[in-house]
């Protein structure tokens, strides 16, 4: 390359800035578009590939029916390229987050999680080095746990704004399975995990609504240690060396799933041999503990017999010594009441004698008395007598001695009266006086011997007074002591007659506690035989039904058959197959979207290089006429093409290959938890080679089909000015009327617009391209924000659903309702029984006869109980023709986006399958035909009528969910959670505004893209419009000129050429509007997520602000070039002729 080349290069450039730069900026934009997409799918994949390889990302992961034992664990080690492997454990439950009840998977955490893994400080060095991560979650915030009790979830800050460090999540106890410990775990931190890189969707399960909606990880000792492995990862040998995705990955993972898979149905026989093994000794053991608990239920039996046998005896013993008891009680009282009535009549006896004696001495006192008193008249009488006696006998002694005496005067000497009457008698002389007083004497002897016997009498009666009075004091003395011995023998006998009674008393009472004692021993008897028949049936019960779980077990053992085991890779992961898919997505849109870009970039090189040749025609010529070659002509140009487009290219790729892949990852990273590399990727070499070489190649083309088609041309033509372009009536002129209103100017201007046809082309072409991306950027917002708008309240008229427990019944649905409708009360949009629909609802997954059952869709099934109910809370429509579509018992609806997936119509069948807990097809499914197909934007439904529901036979995965409008009021919406939460027949509580806020958070992103694409569009269109202008301008300086010397004003001469730019801003947003309209359908489709339609219209304000945006460039653009049409000089432009 010659210098003097190189140098006239240059001053073509400095002489011609604007275009250089125009083409320079053209080609930038367009290879750095071209770059930039390219760039940013496989930035993506580069970003995810080094996620996955710090974190240890499985390549394989395997799920059991069966799960996984240490001996299948080494049987996988033993696998040819299996580098590594890691079982693990998790289970899904329903886990209470503040007011909300969640699907959470909780798995164990990898036993690499320390703290050198601590706030995303692992790198691929410090991996390499030793620290084997092995699906290693990333802690984003707080620490790792440290106890039993303690938890992290994910980092996703939308998902638990609720959820600070420090709160508490209550996650049930699971017994199916595998065993968590149920109960409080803290939560110390929040982690990503390369398992679950999308953050809306964490797969699929049994529980809830079908999807998994949280994840979380807990110590190992959480989980019950003999329980099995429930998930196996393996790392493939030399997998990590290659980017996740690709084709060399790809190759070397499946060389080992292949390995993996062959080895599947020998593993599954190890498995089921180990379990059969395992099981059988647990039947046998099981059947030894039965026999040992049989024999000791029996032994038990008998003693519990015996020991009734015993307690009877007892009993029999104790009611004959009771009877016997009762028999001397009974004896002993009528003996004691006997004694009593004997003692009672002895002491009777005894009182009648003491009060007869008592009677006998009183009486004998009174005769004492009469017998003293008449002893001592008869003493007085006795005495009287006695006198009378004594003077008596005085009297006689005295007649007698005188008698005696006078007889011895006789001489009659007698001593007696009797001897002296014998001497009288004797004498004879008279015995008168001697008789008389012997009559005297016989009387005194009679007085004497009765006044003797008297006295006797006397004596005796005194004597006997006196016996009276010693018999009546010893009597009375007696009477004493006998009254004493009474009193004594009363009080003896009443003391031992209470003595007696109390005996009694303690007998009777003795009795009673007997008697309690033998009703409560008949009583625990009765109860214990009661206790011993129903244990004995229990018992009986207890060894039948164990005997039967035995042979049930043992049933099971011998038609133990080999498990389902499922080998998924990467692309089964639905967060990475959907990672993948979105990159490949970006790499679509950059397969056609630059080519925009591109186009432009050739017209503009076309139209400006075809401009610089034609305006060195002369020079062209005399160099040709000299005899240089037409490369040596041709290589000024060219090289001046190369160094505009070169340098663009290398700006543009350099530029947008950094920032579009940023932007664009940062706005994925609203659904995905993958982070960005925080160093600027690598530039790669293919793509900018490739890119580059697209820009600068239509660059170079269009040059030099502009310099050859002028080359062609003899040089004496060369050198001769080009004859002006004949004029030629135009369509517009055959409009007669429209035309004569037409002014000079207007007919001018349009005159010149299809006289330079090829300009006319280039620039409405390059300002369509403008048009149509800025119609693209307000498009793919539109249809992102419409589907919020479309689907909540246009098609779903709730926003509120309550996931009921699969055995929960209609009552217990009834009182949830019934709950709602009390805590709405003092809102003012209270909720009322209508407001509910009540759905069954299903996770399934859906095949057609194009999609097979291996690549089957999930779809969330409802169908209604009540179809009137049902036509409230959700629109089925047509969504081109808004046609309402009728909803039957036997409708079968799928929405729009699942039917085109499975490329079915309205009358074309699709089976529907169970889905189990990895999202696999339970059963071989029952075939459905499609009556409908209604408009739909997130997430993918069926609804089925009741009568296909039922044909769908038993669905054990299938429940109950409440859909209503709650209250707008937070605090209400908040309490309805919080008592829904506490409710436990409620699986699962989705607040839909919850999900709105979270989706249009998300889709702040979007703006960034939309910016993106606005700046392009604006810089394309400057441009496009400033390099069309300004060669419009310089091929018509001395038009213009010749204009300034007729006498236009400045005003005039700028409406004069710029109408024709406004003209062609007119056509080409026109064209720009109808192009974007196809470009923004492409776009959308293609960037669209699986579960997530787009909106497919563009809003009106979307076309004016496309259209008035290209306007507004164009004025720019008319201010920019308006200096440059002042500064156009008369004389200099009309003083030399071409």
């Amino acid at each position: 390359m010659s210098r003097a080349l190189i140098q006239e290069t240059l001053r073509a450039i400095r002489g011609s800035l604007g275009r250089f730069l125009a083409i320079m900026g053209i080609v930038a934009l367009g290879c750095g578009f071209f770059a930039g997409l390219q760039m940013t799918g496989r930035d993506m994949r580069l970003s995810a590939d080094e996620f996955y390889d710090v974190q240890g990302l499985y390549d394989i992961r395997m799920v059991s029916t069966l799960g996984f034992e240490q001996a299948d664990i080494d049987r996988l080690v033993a696998i040819e390229g299996v580098e590594e492997v890691l079982p693990a454990r998790s289970v899904d439950v329903m886990a209470t987050m503040g007011s909300t009840r969640v699907v959470t998977r909780v798995m164990e955490l990898p036993s690499t999680s320390t703290a050198a893994f601590q706030k995303n400080d692992v790198t691929e060095n410090e991996v390499k080095e030793g620290a084997r991560a092995f699906n290693q979650p990333v802690l984003t915030d707080g620490r790792w746990p440290e106890t039993a009790n303690e938890i992290v979830i994910s980092s996703d800050p939308k998902k638990h704004s609720d959820v600070p460090l420090g709160s508490v999540i209550e996650i049930p106890e699971s017994l199916d399975g595998v065993h968590i410990k149920g109960g409080s775990y803290t939560v110390v931190g929040y982690v990503n995990s390369p398992n679950f890189p999308f953050s809306s969707n964490f797969g699929s399960t049994s529980l809830g609504n079908g999807t998994v909606e949280e994840f979380a990880y807990v110590p190992s000792d959480a989980f019950a240690a003999d329980d099995p492995y429930t998930d196996v990862y393996l790392k493939v040998r030399g997998a990590s060396a290659q980017i996740s995705g690709s084709d060399a990955y790809k190759n070397i993972v499946s060389s080992v799933e292949e390995r993996v898979t062959d080895a599947v149905p020998s593993l599954a026989q190890a498995r089921v041999s180990d379990l059969r093994k395992k099981a059988q000794e647990s039947v046998d053991e099981a059947r030894a503990n039965y026999e040992k608990a049989r024999l000791e239920a029996a032994q038990k039996l008998e003693d519990a017999r015996s020991q009734l046998e015993d307690a009877q005896a007892r009993i029999d013993a104790g009611e004959l010594e009771l009877s016997l008891g009762r028999r001397n009680h009974t004896d002993g009282t009528s003996r004691l009441e006997s004694e009593k009535a004997r003692v009672q009549r002895q002491l009777a006896a005894v009182r009648g004698e003491l009060d007869a004696a008592a009677e006998k001495i009183s009486k004998g006192k009174e005769l004492l008395a009469s017998g003293e008193a008449q002893y001592a008249a008869g003493k007085a009488r006795l005495a009287q007598g006695q006198a009378d006696f004594d003077t008596g006998l005085a009297t006689f002694s005295a007649a007698k001695s005188q008698a005696l005496a006078s007889l011895s005067d006789q001489g009659i000497t007698a001593a007696t009266l009797e001897d002296a009457k014998a001497q009288l008698e004797a004498a004879g002389y008279p015995t008168d006086t001697i008789d008389a007083l012997l009559a005297t004497q016989a009387k005194l002897e009679s007085a004497k011997a009765e006044l003797d016997q008297k006295q006797a009498e006397l004596t005796k009666a005194r004597e006997e007074l006196d016996a009276r009075a010693q018999s009546l004091d010893e009597a009375q003395k007696q009477l004493a002591v006998g009254e004493r011995d009474y009193q004594a023998a009363l009080t003896v006998s009443d003391a031992q007659f209470a003595v007696a009674q109390q005996k009694l008393d303690s007998a009777l009472e003795q009795l009673k506690r007997g008697q309690i004692t033998l009703d409560n021993a008949r009583r625990d008897y009765d109860e214990g035989q009661k206790s011993y028949e129903d244990s004995k049936t229990a018992v009986e019960e207890q060894l039948a039904d164990a005997e039967a779980q035995i042979n049930e077990a043992q049933k099971q053992v011998d038609d133990l058959t080999a498990p389902d085991i499922y080998v998924l890779d990467r692309t089964k992961d639905i967060g990475n197959a959907a990672y993948d898919s979105d990159s490949h997505r970006i790499d679509d849109i950059a397969r056609v979207f630059p080519l925009m870009f591109f186009l432009v970039a050739a017209l503009i090189s076309l139209t400006t290089m075809t401009r610089m040749v034609s305006d060195e025609r002369t020079v062209i010529g005399m160099h040709k006429a000299l005899g240089y070659s037409k490369a040596a002509i041709a290589a000024k140009y060219v090289l001046y093409a190369a160094i505009a487009s070169v340098t663009g290219a290398a700006l543009g790729i350099a530029l947008l290959s950094q920032v579009l892949p940023n932007i664009i990852i940062s706005a994925y990273a609203s659904i995905y938890n993958i982070p960005h590399a925080e160093s600027a990727m690598p530039i790669s070499a293919p793509i900018a080679l490739l890119s580059g070489g697209l820009g600068v190649g239509v660059t170079l083309l269009a040059t030099i089909s502009a310099v050859l088609s002028t080359l062609r041309e003899e040089p004496s033509a060369l050198m001769l000015p080009k004859a002006p372009k004949a004029g030629s009536r135009i369509l517009l002129e055959r409009i007669t009327p429209l035309w004569k209103r037409l002014s000079f100017s207007w007919k001018v201007s349009t005159r010149n617009l299809f006289r330079f046809k090829r300009r006319l082309f280039m620039t409405v072409i390059g300002i369509a391209g403008c048009t149509a991306l800025l119609l693209v950027a307000f498009g793919v917002q539109n249809s992102i924000n419409d589907v919020i708008d479309a689907q909540w309240p246009g098609l779903f008229h709730y926003d509120y659903i309550v996931g009921m427990k699969k055995d929960t019944a209609t009552d217990d649905v009834h009182a949830v309702e019934e709950r709602i409708t009390a805590v709405t009360q003092s809102a003012p949009e209270k909720v009322s029984s209508d407001d509910f629909t009540l759905v069954w609802r299903e996770n399934i997954l859906v095949s057609s006869d194009t999609l097979s059952k291996e690549h089957a869709v999930s779809v969330i099934e409802m169908s209604p109980l009540e179809t009137d109910c049902f036509e409230n809370a959700v629109v089925l429509r047509e969504r081109l023709s808004q046609k309402p579509l009728e909803f039957t018992d036997d409708s079968v609806v799928l929405t729009e986006k699942i039917a085109k997936k499975l490329n079915v119509r309205v009358g074309d069948s699709v089976t529907v399958y169970k889905q189990d807990r990895i999202g696999n097809a339970a059963d071989a499914g029952k075939s459905l035909t499609v009556t409908d197909i209604t408009e739909n934007y997130a997430w993918h439904y069926m609804y089925v009528g009741k009568n296909a529901e039922k044909s769908l036979g038993p669905r054990e995965n299938a429940s109950y969910a409440l859909l209503f409008s709650a209250p707008k009021d937070a605090a209400i919406r908040q309490q309805i959670g919080d008592e829904l939460s506490e409710n436990s027949q409620v699986a699962s509580v989705s607040d839909i505004n919850a999900t709105i806020k979270v989706y249009k958070e998300s889709l702040e992103v979007v703006g960034k893209v939309v910016a993106i694409l606005i700046i392009s569009a604006a810089l394309l269109a400057f441009i496009v419009l400033y390099n069309l202008t300004n060669i419009n301008i310089e091929e018509r300086i001395r038009e213009i000129a010749s204009l300034k010397v007729l006498g236009f004003t400045r005003r005039e001469v700028d409406a004069y050429v710029f109408r024709e730019t406004f003209l062609l801003t007119l056509g080409g947003s026109t064209l720009g509007l109808i192009l974007g309209s196809c470009l923004e359908g492409f776009v959308v489709q293609t960037a669209e997520v699986d579960t997530v339609m787009f909106g497919r219209v563009i809003h009106p304000l979307s076309f004016v602000y496309a259209f008035g945006l290209t306007l507004v460039f164009s004025f720019f653009v008319y201010v920019a070039m308006r200096h440059k049409l002042a500064k156009i000089d008369m004389v200099e432009s009309l003083k030399s002729v071409d």
